[in-house]
């Protein structure tokens, strides 16, 4: 380690000593140029390193130690031309090289460029593959080569009468092609070249490399982006005062790389091994070292003073105030996110860090588009935005990877403390029942008396929509409509105007974004239209509400109250936009209900918004009851809905509709039972919460930056992913006769054999099958030339060989999900059949290639995935299914509906709490049940991201005719192949378990897995 940490100290020391005399002999002009073509060369360097020589490391490492350094000749040949390249293409940098710079200069700065972006990578490659032969300290002598070659040029050039501006890359190539010699040397006389040439497939390189190679090329292009603008809309003299600044903080640069030189082999290990405890030990550790150095260090070099050394080596560092204080901040926010860097690496990550990349260089880049306000400052400022973009990204992503820490290893460990903690999802309990026993309960007791609070003037389409929702209730009667007319002073209306406009600059991008997401993602019936709402109010009657808005709360008129108390109302349903002050909380019996779109429980001024701008994976819907008891509000119901991450306007209007569909169930229920329901929720005992300090409003530009760019790489991502393509489903499975039906908490999928299917198809949903002796695998089989599935069927030999598949059920509608069971000595399948708008059963006929159809399980249905299960003495039929006319697409996969009988075969009864969970990270079913140690589990997937993105697996808590309940023991993501987005059926029978996965569009045009 020692070793290593010398050859990176003193390799950068050799590029800090040439950095110290450029900054120092050339002008801030011509620094200015050489910072610009720096960059360029920096960019030319790391292609060939990234692309090319890392990626022949990692092959070179599948060798013997003894052999690797025999592989150098090899591995430079194959890499040699792929310097070269870009090298040359150096050139291309005199295109955007300032006017100002003389001629001789630019000349002088591309052809040693060249030859530097030539011999650097070149020479690193060397250094590296010593370490990796296990010569460490051959590396290091490299590197002292390196630096005395680098000192003794810049003595030459300080002595002689060479023009400055061969200096800076002339002294560092010749620097390198020295040393260069010196490491080839020492790796002849160390070891033999190896005589059989190895091949090395492009294809292989690039499997070595995968996203890092973009992770190391986009900050480089950034670099060279943000210094052509400052360039260009600043100065060559502000770029070069910029640079001068970077040469101060370079010591506290080469400080941070040789401490994560020393951390980020334990860090890769302990994110490998999902240890978040030793991970955290380890930042600690490493964040302390990197404060105590910065302070030290800022305290010593930020201003000019006698006592500071850089300010007599490079006094141009502080021609301009504050620039070295706020370069040496950036480098310190840089140093805080290479922690989080090599914990992603440990962690399979790449793709993430990739993303996070391009998010955090377009911040940079867009700092570098206002150089001509911020001069140099766009340098520092972009590298501050970049690192915070780095820091919350790496946060986010390394959150989720240890909370998921244990997989199937560590479920047993998991259930047990399951069982202790409070931590049990309740059912997102919501009633369903056929209309005609709605109206039967209905006769049975008095309508409820509801009351509607609105605000005075014209309304939000969906306060009409819920008005008229609620008249069509049979349970339910709108006894009164409460106008709410807020009554402010002259001086407030005064303050809330002149807010109004100071706050115009400060939101105005969103103003910008908000117009062109409603235009681009229009949604019809625009829920937001303003309309008067005369006709859904009819013959209601209303009552007028004096409201005085006062810092401690509202103020009503008692009179006003009392009439209102005079109504004998149930519920009161608060449809505007403010929360009703503590008067009106004891005016229904049922106290006062609203929906809130925040996990605080405060209504959020732009509900549906700050999901998409802070890009969560879901929108969270709670209906809400306030009354004396609770006047901080109790959950009654909480949903998660898929966020539509491309639009706030459509993620706001699906939010409002939902809602209206939410409070018609929470009404139904009460009606049925007498009293709103308690909702318990994951990770807390207790429904209630308090109040939040402060509600979100609009909004800031740099919010709505920060999303616009989050969103924009989220939606090339799924371009270049072809996220609406339906295809790159395939079939895993594994056959071993010690399989036993409750393995399926111990699986590891990385070890299943694969079933590719042909290019024209994919395969999912598969089912296994143990009859006779003999195993079977049902699974989808989807033609892209018909545009629909039917069922195929496979059979697995002992030693794992699978048939030809065939197919054995076909409708002129789509079939997927063949759930087969058997019951009294037939076999039965249940497809899903939405397509059909039912759910069928079908019986062999000549099991498993020949079925006929048996009977409608359920009409007039949208369902998806049916999946049944006996538990406790009764059947139950689990289906993620929509209801019209409230329903949409992704319903399908949020809406969790149960069924029970006392036949697999029906007649089915709806439970009456359907949809008995509203959540897309874990409703629609993904396989069957099993059971473990007499405990129920159910697999579900998860489609917060995409539909069937992972598999979450749940254990039932409790299941009858009241109530359903489930809690979260374990997650299955696609990561156990390479290339997988989805992953979203499982299932186990003794000696056979199956799983399936969906490969990146890129990987199954390549057809890679198998």
């Amino acid at each position: 380690m020692l070793a290593g940490l010398l050859d990176s100290g003193l390799s950068s020391l050799a590029t800090f000593v040439i950095g110290v005399y450029a900054a120092h002999s050339l002008s801030a002009e011509l620094l200015g140029g050489y910072a610009l073509a720096f960059a360029a060369f920096s960019l030319a360097a790391i292609m060939p390193d990234t692309a090319i020589f890392t990626p022949l490391e990692v092959l070179v490492v599948q060798h013997p130690r003894a052999e690797r350094l025999g592989l150098l000749s090899h591995t430079i040949r194959t890499g040699f031309l792929a310097a070269l390249l870009p090298g040359l293409g150096l050139v291309l940098w005199t295109l955007v090289a300032p006017s100002e710079l003389p001629r001789e200069a630019v000349h002088a700065f591309t052809i040693t460029a060249i030859v530097c972006a030539v011999l650097s990578p070149i020479q690193d490659h060397v250094r590296r593959m010593l370490h990796s032969a296990g010569a460490s300290w051959l590396a290091a002598v490299v590197a002292a080569v390196q630096l005395l070659m680098a000192i003794a040029g810049v003595g030459f050039f300080a002595a002689t009468d060479v023009p400055g501006w061969w200096a800076p890359f002339g002294v560092l190539g010749a620097a390198n092609l020295v040393s260069l010699i010196v490491g080839l040397l020492l790796v002849r006389f160390r070891a033999d070249v190896v005589a059989a040439t190895p091949t090395w497939r492009a294809l292989d390189l690039h499997r070595a490399s995968g996203w890092m190679l973009f992770v190391g090329l986009i900050p480089a292009g950034s670099t060279f982006l943000v210094s052509a603008l400052v360039a260009s809309l600043a100065s060559p003299t502000a770029l070069g005062y910029a640079e001068t600044a970077r040469v101060v903080a370079q010591p506290l640069i080469v400080l941070t790389l040789g401490l994560s030189a020393t951390f980020s082999p334990k860090l890769v290990a302990a994110a490998q091994a999902s240890d978040g405890v030793e991970a955290q030990r380890l930042r600690r550790e490493y964040h302390g070292l990197v404060i105590a150095a910065s302070v030290l260090y800022v305290a010593l070099v930020s201003r000019a003073w006698a006592g500071n050394p850089m300010w007599w080596i490079v006094p141009k560092a502080y021609v301009v105030p504050g620039l070295v204080a706020v370069m040496l901040l950036s480098v310190f926010a840089q140093s805080l996110a290479m922690t989080g860097r090599f914990e992603m690496l440990g962690a399979k990550g790449e793709k993430a860090l990739m993303l996070i990349e391009a998010g955090g260089n377009v911040m940079r880049a867009a700092f570098g588009g206002l150089a001509g306000v911020l001069g140099a400052f766009a340098i520092p400022f972009g590298v501050l935005a970049l690192s915070a973009a780095r820091v919350m990204g790496q946060s986010s992503v390394l959150r989720r990877h240890y909370a998921q820490a244990g997989g199937f290893d560590a479920l047993r460990r998991r259930r047990t403390s399951s069982r202790a903690s409070s931590g049990q999802v309740a059912s997102t309990a919501s009633p369903v029942m056929e209309t005609g026993a709605w109206e039967a309960t209905a006769g049975e007791r008095p309508p409820l008396r509801i009351g509607v609070v609105v605000e005075e003037g014209p309304q939000p389409s969906w306060v009409s929509d819920t008005l008229d929702a609620l008249r069509a209730l049979p349970f339910c009667r709108v006894s009164l409509v409460i106008w709410i007319q807020p009554i402010d002073d002259r001086a407030r209306r005064r303050r809330r105007l002149l807010e109004r406009v100071l706050s115009a600059g400060r939101h105005a991008l969103y103003g910008l974004y908000s117009a062109i997401d409603r235009r681009a993602f229009s949604v019809a019936p625009d829920p937001f239209a303003a309309v008067h709402i005369a006709a859904s109010v009819g013959d209601i009657p209303e009552q007028r509400v004096r409201a005085v808005r006062l810092p401690s709360g509202d103020h009503y008129d008692d009179e006003d109250v009392a009439a209102i108390e005079r109504a004998q109302l149930d519920v009161v349903l608060n449809l505007g936009t403010h929360p009703l002050g503590d008067r009106m909380l004891d005016v229904a019996t049922h106290g006062v209900w609203w929906c809130a779109q925040s996990a605080t429980g405060e209504r959020s001024m732009l509900p549906g918004v700050w999901e998409v701008m802070e890009r969560r994976p879901t929108t969270t819907l709670e209906v809400r009851v306030h009354d004396r008891r609770t006047p901080t509000g109790r959950v009654i119901d909480r949903s998660y809905l898929r966020t539509q991450r491309f639009s706030a306007a459509r993620n706001r209007a699906r939010l409002y509709r939902k809602s209206i569909t939410l409070l018609t169930l929470r009404l139904r229920e009460l009606h049925e039972v007498g009293r709103p329901a308690e909702a318990t929720h994951e990770g807390s005992a207790s429904a209630t919460t308090p109040r939040a300090p402060a509600r979100r409003g609009r909004p800031g530009n740099i919010d709505t930056l920060t999303a616009v760019v989050g969103i924009g790489t989220f939606a090339l991502r799924r371009v270049l992913q072809r996220g609406h393509w339906p295809g790159g489903w395939f079939i895993a499975y594994r056959r071993h006769d010690d399989i036993a039906s409750d393995d399926a908490l111990r699986l590891v999928p990385e070890q299943f054999a694969t079933l590719r299917p042909p290019p024209d198809h994919f395969w999912a949903d598969p089912f296994p099958a143990f009859v006779d002796g003999r195993h079977f695998i049902f699974f989808e089989d989807y033609v892209f030339a018909t545009g629909k599935g039917h069922i195929g069927v496979t059979e697995v030999s002992a030693d794992g060989r699978c048939s030809a598949p065939v197919p054995v059920l076909e409708r002129e509608y789509h079939l997927s999900y063949p759930f087969v069971f058997e019951w009294a000595g037939d076999h039965y399948m249940v497809p899903e059949t939405v397509a059909a708008g039912r759910i069928e059963v079908y019986r062999a006929t000549d099991f498993p290639y020949r079925w006929e159809f048996h009977s409608v399980a359920l009409d007039g249905i949208r369902a998806v995935d049916p999946t049944i299960v006996e538990w406790d003495g009764r059947w139950w039929m689990f289906a993620s299914a929509a209801q019209e006319p409230v329903a949409d697409a992704l319903d399908l996969n949020e809406q969790l509906h149960l069924f029970h009988s006392t036949s697999p075969l029906g007649p089915w009864t709806p439970h009456r709490r359907n949809p008995v969970k509203w959540d897309a990270r874990g409703s629609r079913p993904a396989g069957r049940f099993f059971q473990v140690d007499g405990e129920l589990y159910r697999p579900a997937q998860d489609c917060t991201e995409r539909y069937g993105g992972s598999i979450r697996i749940l254990r039932v808590v409790r299941l009858d005719l009241d109530e359903y309940v489930e809690t979260e023991v374990a997650t299955i993501e696609p990561e156990w192949r390479p290339d997988l987005i989805g992953t979203h059926t499982i299932n186990v029978v003794p000696g056979l378990a199956v799983i399936d996965g969906r490969l990146s569009y890129a990987a199954a045009r390549c057809a890679s897995v198998g």
